[in-house]
């Protein structure tokens, strides 16, 4: 049947949930492709019709061209708000194909005037927890959010975890551009009354103290490197108007807890004993100087999981894994049955093996790669921890300080990275070997 199909703005796939739909750009590019039929061997013309809920935007009105894009032509986008499309097009004899629908959302902000915040005491390595309370007279129609947390950051609305993305946002040189993160129809979320949230913030590239950067830079450091920072807007929709109801700014709080140390190279170290220290105060901050983008890649994500193919025992509570597969990305682990405070469990990662059948580490180049968890004692039901803000590349794992027989069923290996679309992404050659490694 002759119809367009295969919808994309800016030139990208419109998929899956709402982080794989964002425009970065006021007047995106509408691109389709066309399957044509017995009869049907050409597009001769096409119309567009763009709306938000019952408004429409723009028309194209029926436009003669067998061109397969056009840019929107219509007023503003509103940021955040689900936009919708509404593609036709006629063949080479005048015949009206059935229409295709997708949707968008708006990313780019015309101006960016939220402040910048920062722990007031500077504490390297640390994650920082910033947190801000406040009231809605009314459960929203629909809301969003606008986050942008240098190097990492991790968002929580009234406790819930927002978005499954790690590793946000994407990576750039701070001082020429910032990407923020849009997330869209969080409303359910929200509520009347009393609301919070809380943003973890991790090190990621902004401030990489390691000695295998070291051993790179010298003397020498980034000029985007700093402390960690946040900058967020909320927005909410209420009798059908969008407001502004929170953005970072002096009332927001901030304090540490178990996330001790967190690094792209070294690792992270977590201490379930820790609870979060007394909220104290934000520092107003420098913006780092970019111009601030909205984020239309596709963010990284868990994407592979492996069960290990062995699980050796090295000596007294400790077990080298392998999974099969080398990888980029981090191990899972269910916690022993019985744990003592301040037990300490860390996974350890490597491509390689050394001939005594342990890691071979040496190519790591002074990076630990090394993930710590000290329990608290506390621990029931055998939960599953997790490291954040990093990842390592690694085919084994040796886990130490677990006092307890480890079956493969009790740690699982994920694969971490962009959330493209693998039939339209793939690369495959004459190699086996270099197959099961892509």
């Amino acid at each position: 049947m002759f119809r367009p199909y295969g919808i994309r703005i800016d030139c990208g796939a419109l998929r899956g949930d709402a982080r794989m739909r964002i425009s970065a750009s006021a007047a995106p590019l509408i691109g389709w492709a066309v399957l044509p039929d017995k009869i049907a061997k050409s597009q001769s013309a096409y119309q567009i019709r763009v709306s938000a809920g019952e408004r429409l935007l723009w028309d194209s009105g029926w436009t003669v061209s067998s061109e397969q894009s056009a840019r929107y032509a219509g007023p503003p986008l509103s940021v955040g708000e689900r936009i919708r499309i509404k593609l036709r097009i006629k063949d080479q004899t005048g015949r009206e194909s059935l229409p295709a629908e997708d949707f968008f959302y708006a990313g780019q902000i015309e101006r960016w005037d939220a402040d910048w915040i920062a722990a007031s005491e500077d504490a390297p390595r640390k994650a920082v927890y910033f947190t801000r309370d406040f009231l809605l007279d009314e459960a929203p129609e629909d809301a969003y959010l606008l986050i942008c947390g240098l190097g990492y950051h991790k968002v929580f609305l009234n406790g819930s975890a927002v978005d499954a993305s790690l590793l946000d946002p994407a990576y750039s040189d701070y001082s020429k551009t910032c990407y923020y993160a849009v997330l869209p129809e969080l409303s359910a979320y929200l509520k009347a009354g009393r609301n919070t949230v809380s943003v973890c913030v991790g090190e990621g590239w902004r401030r990489l103290d390691s000695a295998f950067i070291q051993m790179h830079l010298g003397a020498r450091r980034m000029r985007f490197e700093g402390m960690p920072q946040l900058s967020a807007m909320l927005y909410v929709k209420r009798s059908g108007v969008w407001s502004r109801c929170m953005a970072t700014d002096a009332a927001w709080q901030w304090s540490h807890g178990p996330l001790l140390s967190n690094n792209l190279y070294d690792g992270c170290v977590y201490d379930a004993r820790i609870l979060l220290s007394p909220p104290r105060p934000v520092r107003m901050a420098a913006a780092p100087g970019g111009k601030m983008c909205a984020q239309s890649l596709e963010p990284i994500r868990r994407k592979e999981s492996w069960r290990p193919l062995s699980v050796l025992l090295l000596r007294e509570d400790t077990y080298l894994v392998d999974f099969g597969q080398n990888m980029a990305g981090f191990a899972a682990l269910r916690l022993p049955e019985r744990t003592r405070p301040g037990q300490e469990i860390t996974i350890s990662y490597a491509e390689l093996l050394k001939e005594d059948g342990d890691l071979f580490t040496e190519p790591l180049r002074q990076a630990k790669a090394a993930d710590t968890y000290f329990c608290s004692g506390l621990e029931t039901g055998r939960p599953v921890w997790e490291p954040d803000f990093t990842y390592h590349g690694f085919r084994y794992a040796r886990i130490t300080g677990y006092a307890e027989p480890l079956t493969p069923e009790d740690v699982t290996a994920y694969s971490v990275y962009t959330d493209i679309e693998k039939p339209h992404s793939y690369f495959t050659c004459g190699s086996a070997l270099v197959n099961q490694i892509h």
